[in-house]
């Protein structure tokens, strides 16, 4: 499994996002070592990319395809996918309104989840969008023994990114 750096895979991905939205998913965790994974399924496969954090603008970090789709899908399922969905004024309404209220909002969520994405490339014509959803996970997503492996190689890996940036202090 050759590791590329985070920028060179987000702009990859991207570019395939933008040509064709459907069929997503992303999911994060963040481990005990403090380095969070970002998954993307895509409909070329599975990426995992390791971060120094989730929240810093511009993380360093490196990533690897850990497999097919198929694979994927058996382990996390399907919809929703993540993506943009339109969201007209009467719908953003409703949910200021239920949150201002404090009640539920489940339900109306779950009907803009059905709504199918649309492209960003394309000119927007709707009011508001929604984007996500975002998959918080309580643990790594492994679809495979091997991806498993790879574990010590991401963060020795990641280590040594933030060293030669000068990010990085500990025990060598």
């Amino acid at each position: 499994m050759e590791m590329y750096p985070v920028e060179e895979i987000l702009k990859r991905l991207m570019s395939m996002f933008m040509r064709n939205p459907k069929g997503w998913k992303i999911m994060v965790n963040v481990e005990e070592t403090g380095f969070a994974n970002i998954y993307i399924l895509s409909p070329g496969g599975l990426w995992q990319i390791r971060v120094e954090s989730l929240h810093i603008p511009k993380p360093l970090g490196l990533g690897v395809k850990v497999g097919s789709r198929e694979e994927a899908l058996k382990r996390i399922g399907g919809k929703p996918f993540y993506g943009f969905r339109p969201l007209d004024i009467k719908t953003l309404r409703k949910i200021i309104e239920s949150i201002h209220e404090k009640k539920p909002i489940d339900s109306i969520i779950r009907n803009v989840l059905n709504k199918p994405v649309i492209s960003l490339s394309l000119p927007i014509k709707h009011s508001a969008l929604l984007e996500g959803p975002v998959i918080y996970l309580k643990e790594p997503l492994y679809i495979s023994r091997r991806q498993k492996r790879l574990e010590e190689k991401l963060n020795k890996s990641l280590k040594n990114i933030m060293r030669k940036e000068g990010r990085y202090m500990g025990y060598v």
